[in-house]
């Protein structure tokens, strides 16, 4: 046991995002292991936003709920939190389970396109053929 205690104490970020990764997909014993990101596929009009050409600027590392590197994320959602008065920049799975939706006054939804994120989904009013 003192190994284990060793290694969670030295990978405390790692565990902490796990744990968030994990946590809000379990209900009751029940496992949701559907993919977050393939919802936002469906969402996405990587078209509409190629034409417009929005990228987000100043994109923070990680995801503001569990903290898991964005870098390594497909998709980035700047937007409010669910029952909450904040709005996070957040990855799919925390989208998935704490978003508030997409939409112009709703949320973002971001592509990684290298280091930058182009906006795919809540364009501004009248930007959007959906």
């Amino acid at each position: 046991f003192s190994l284990f205690q060793e290694y969670l104490e030295k990978n405390e970020k790692l565990v902490r995002t796990v744990v968030q990764k994990i946590e809000p997909r379990i209900d009751g014993g029940i496992f949701d292991w559907s993919s977050a990101e393939q919802f936002l596929d469906e969402s996405a009009d990587v078209e509409e936003g190629t034409q417009l050409g929005c990228f987000f600027e100043g994109a923070p590392e990680e995801c503001d709920l569990c903290g898991c590197l964005l870098c390594e994320e497909k998709y980035m959602v700047d937007g409010r939190i669910r029952g909450a008065a904040i709005s996070a920049c957040i990855c799919a799975d925390c989208f998935a389970f704490a978003g508030d939706g997409l939409g112009w006054g709703l949320g973002q939804l971001y592509l990684r396109e290298g280091s930058k994120w182009l906006l795919v989904a809540g364009f501004p009013p009248g930007r959007t053929r959906r």
